[in-house]
């Protein structure tokens, strides 16, 4: 996945997400999403290092801290946490799915990984009413 697949893809995410009435936006190199929780901002970001799609959250429930790593937001430069993408790209592989669904997949991939590690859900997106 290149950047210019990646920002084609959060176009269609974010038309998905509205349809299950979840509220995103779309930036240059990154889709902020509206959790349940209005002081956690969620984005997804593109890494161009790993070619993946990173969860990145500005707080952090403190059950979930050891699956994921302090740093830097790629685009905004600002301290966030985030879902290491090493095993990413195994996880994606093994799922195979379609490009029109590989977001879509991620994304439930990782919030219904953190939401079993926390005892609070990490956002209302693991909800989602459709089938994969």
């Amino acid at each position: 996945m290149d950047n210019a697949e990646f920002a084609e893809l959060c176009q269609h995410f974010a038309r998905y997400l509205l349809r299950v009435g979840i509220v995103s936006k779309v930036y240059e190199g990154y889709m902020q999403v509206q959790g349940s929780d209005p002081d956690r901002e969620v984005d997804i970001v593109y890494d161009p290092m790993y070619r993946l799609p990173v969860l990145c959250m500005s707080t952090l429930d403190h059950e979930v801290r050891g699956v994921v790593t302090q740093g830097t937001h790629a685009v905004l430069q600002v301290p966030c946490y985030y879902v290491h993408p090493c095993m990413t790209q195994q996880v994606m592989t093994e799922l195979s799915p379609s490009k029109e669904n590989y977001l879509k997949m991620w994304w439930h991939f990782h919030a219904n990984a953190l939401s079993a590690l926390s005892r609070n859900k990490t956002s209302n997106l693991s909800n989602d009413p459709s089938p994969l």
